[in-house]
């Protein structure tokens, strides 16, 4: 008995050696080339942000991939010029391809989270255009505020079709710098001399630390423009030579929009009053 396990250990210990080298020692594929150090530097690349590795574009905005990263299309926005520039750039998404501008037509930008969904054509604008991408451009009333925008960029390049989906997402500086310009800049019915009168500041600076209730309403008392909750006095802001007063300082970001971009919508001040329903 003993025998015959040392004659089965004999034969065994080889025959593992050989499947080892069979299955561990056979010279990579792939052209020579080592696949696993291959694979790796693709994740890697990957982790450097994104889909497919590229994070944000040379000019700051969020990348869109146009077909297996043949192109790429760079989005960018001015919200205070109600602006949206899009950069077409090359495989490698850090400059401008080598290819005519004439060649990218058709270019689109979708903006599907809002209702109804907004298509914007851009144009070739040469002055906007750098080594680093081809600009296209195009404005529209929802670019006026800094929200998120989901949506697709699409285009042709020497005829070919290109789409590639977009998220954008304004930074905290973005938001502030859309409210210091609401607030400090004059524009629609919103004068210097509102600027002036208000302090020269923002209402979330001038009112921080400050919430009110809203408490019941009873007839002649002031509602907010913007709620028709019941108004608070300290609350107030002067637009047009005019005090309104709200409910809350949010409320006043939303009326001063309406200030500069949509003057229709606000009404004389003491038309904004309880009377009853």
């Amino acid at each position: 008995m003993m025998r015959l396990i040392r004659w089965s250990l004999a034969l065994s210990v080889p025959a593992v050696a050989m499947l080892f080298f069979a299955a561990g020692c056979q010279p990579p594929r792939d052209g020579g080339k080592d696949t696993t150090a291959k694979t790796a530097d693709k994740v890697a690349a990957k982790d450097k942000g994104g889909k497919h590795g590229h994070g944000d574009g040379p000019h700051g905005g969020p990348l869109v991939e146009w077909g297996d990263e043949e192109y790429h299309a760079e989005f960018t926005v001015d919200h205070a010029a109600k602006k949206a520039v899009v950069y077409i750039l090359g495989s490698q998404p850090t400059k401008a391809p080598k290819i005519e501008p004439e060649k990218i037509t058709n270019v689109k930008l979708s903006i599907t989270n809002v209702k109804p969904l907004v298509v914007i054509d851009l144009t070739h604008d040469p002055k906007l255009t750098d080594e680093k991408g081809i600009a296209f451009v195009g404005t529209h009333d929802a670019l006026a505020k800094p929200a998120e925008i989901i949506g697709a960029i699409d285009g042709k390049v020497a005829g070919k079709t290109y789409s590639g989906d977009l998220t954008y997402k304004p930074s905290d500086k973005t938001k502030g710098a859309y409210l210091r310009d609401l607030y400090l800049k004059p524009g629609g019915i919103y004068t210097v001399a509102d600027i002036k009168a208000n302090g020269n500041t923002v209402a979330s600076e001038k009112f921080m630390g400050k919430s009110w209730e809203h408490g019941d309403k009873k007839i002649g008392d002031k509602i907010c423009p913007v709620t028709d909750n019941k108004a608070e006095a300290e609350c107030f802001w002067i637009v047009n030579g005019q005090r309104y007063e709200f409910c809350c300082h949010p409320c006043v970001d939303k009326f001063m929009k309406w200030a500069h971009h949509e003057p229709d919508k606000i009404k004389d001040s003491k038309e904004y009053i309880f009377r009853g329903m």
